[in-house]
């Protein structure tokens, strides 16, 4: 994508100067300028040409033909997860508009969409048009892209997923929510959230000029954040800790186990500074000391307690923030030594290290497998369907979090009114950070991993 803005805007520049002169090189900036927030500016850090490519160890894979669009299947009458594989390739306009698919079933429909100048394998999710077992007929219309007529029907087998108790692993106050708050919101579930989130406080200046203390501050609140706004999400406060640790200082300390590791910006040091509103406690508190090993211990002692049947964390390999990677890490290692095992992990994904736009389109469409350039090994996948009531209490909960409401850049108020005016790509309603796009959604998506009783 970064090396065709080169080339047009190479292109405008000769052919603008060629034909008026130099006077014509301003107007042709700005024209380049326009282009880039219109079309180029898109995040997509790979080649839109090349397939996703996932390889799963526990499904049931079956070719299946879309013909004039349509194609028939039995559903499972257990839980299940249904994704199809097909080859989309976006038409000349869907290099310029966001290309679609409406997906109907009965009196049900979902959209989904894909990356602009989409061209190779892609999984459209139709999880939340089955709702029981029976004969399903699937209309697919297409905009702005064509889809292949030979498609492929993954059916991930979801009934072994023990929901009954829930710990979310949350690197930092929101995570949590963008990831899984109507999961979490329908269940018997406990949030722990590792760090204050602390850093940039540039976002609460207007509430001091000194950085230190604006940090301070901003770690306090949303800490804060951390243990209410799950409230709303159906869980007594005391199912709600926030560990206290500092925000992306996570690998620094990973690296140094036995050495604490403290907060880059607001001169805090110990962990029970933003522990204080906990209902839950922890050895650690004893010593407030942020090192990886209290960390570690931290996981130990909260699932050996919560003793939980699902752990829902971040994935190691897909997930690309250091934090979210670290979290995990401590997570496996604390359940190396545990007394109590869940069944399995539950692995999202926020922070993608391909894109940022994933998942593609407006709030409320489908979320279907994130963008996986090299072969992702994968043993299966759960979708969980969000009714209208669901997305709209995730919409909220989501503005409750302060670090989402920080004031929007004027340069992404211009590309969002381009945006709007020239290819229809409208701002959410419900804020303008892109987690409000990305993460209200028909369905949460979520990679399975089965722990071994002797891990």
């Amino acid at each position: 994508m970064q090396r065709k803005s080169i080339y047009i805007s190479a292109s405008i520049i000769l052919i603008m100067t060629l034909a008026f002169g130099l006077k014509a090189i301003i107007p042709a900036l700005v024209i380049i300028w326009l282009l880039h927030q219109i079309i180029f500016s898109d995040h997509i850090w790979y080649n839109t040409n090349e397939d996703y490519t996932y390889e799963f160890s526990d499904v049931n894979a079956k070719s299946i033909t879309i013909e004039k669009g349509t194609f028939s299947f039995e559903s499972s009458n257990q839980p299940t997860t249904y994704l199809i594989e097909v080859f989309s390739k976006s038409t000349l306009t869907g290099k310029f508009l966001d290309p679609y698919v409406k997906i109907s079933c009965k009196d049900k429909q979902i959209q989904h969409y894909f990356e602009r100048s989409v061209n190779g394998k892609r999984f459209l999710n139709i999880t939340s048009l089955v709702e029981s077992f029976g004969s399903y007929e699937i209309t697919i219309e297409q905009n702005y892209c064509s889809i292949s007529n030979s498609a492929v029907l993954y059916t991930f087998n979801n009934s072994n997923i023990n929901l009954d108790c829930i710990m979310v692993i949350a690197p930092h106050a929101d995570d949590a929510e963008i990831a899984a708050f109507g999961l979490y919101s329908n269940t018997n579930s406990h949030i722990v959230t590792v760090t204050a989130g602390e850093v940039e406080p540039y976002t609460f200046k207007h509430f001091s000029s000194n950085s230190k203390i604006a940090s301070r501050l901003k770690g306090l609140v949303r800490s804060w954040d951390s243990l209410t706004v799950p409230v709303w999400g159906n869980q007594p406060f005391s199912n709600s800790i926030q560990l206290g640790y500092f925000c992306k200082q996570l690998p620094a300390m990973e690296k140094s186990p036995l050495i604490p590791v403290l907060s880059q910006t607001s001169e805090v040091t110990d962990t029970r500074v933003f522990r204080q509103f906990n209902a839950f406690k922890l050895s650690s508190d004893n010593s407030g000391h942020p090192t990886w090993v209290n960390l570690v211990q931290d996981f130990v002692e909260l699932i050996n307690q919560i003793k939980p049947t699902t752990i829902i964390t971040p994935h190691e390999q897909l997930d690309s923030h250091p934090d979210h990677k670290a979290a995990t890490s401590a997570l496996r290692e604390a359940l190396s030594k545990s007394n109590h095992h869940p069944d399995h992990l539950l692995l999202y994904t926020n922070h993608l290290s391909t894109t940022d736009m994933h998942p593609f389109g407006p709030a409320h469409t489908s979320v279907s497998l994130p963008p996986s350039l090299e072969v992702t090994k994968i043993e299966s996948v759960f979708s969980f369907p969000l009714n209208e009531e669901d997305q709209l209490a995730k919409a909220v909960s989501l503005e409750m979090m302060h670090d989402l409401r920080r004031p929007q850049k004027l340069k992404q108020k211009i590309r969002s009114v381009l945006q709007s005016i020239f290819i229809d790509r409208k701002t959410s309603n419900y804020g303008h950070d892109p987690f409000f796009r990305k993460s209200v959604r028909s369905n949460e998506l979520f990679f399975i991993e089965s722990i071994n009783d002797d891990a």
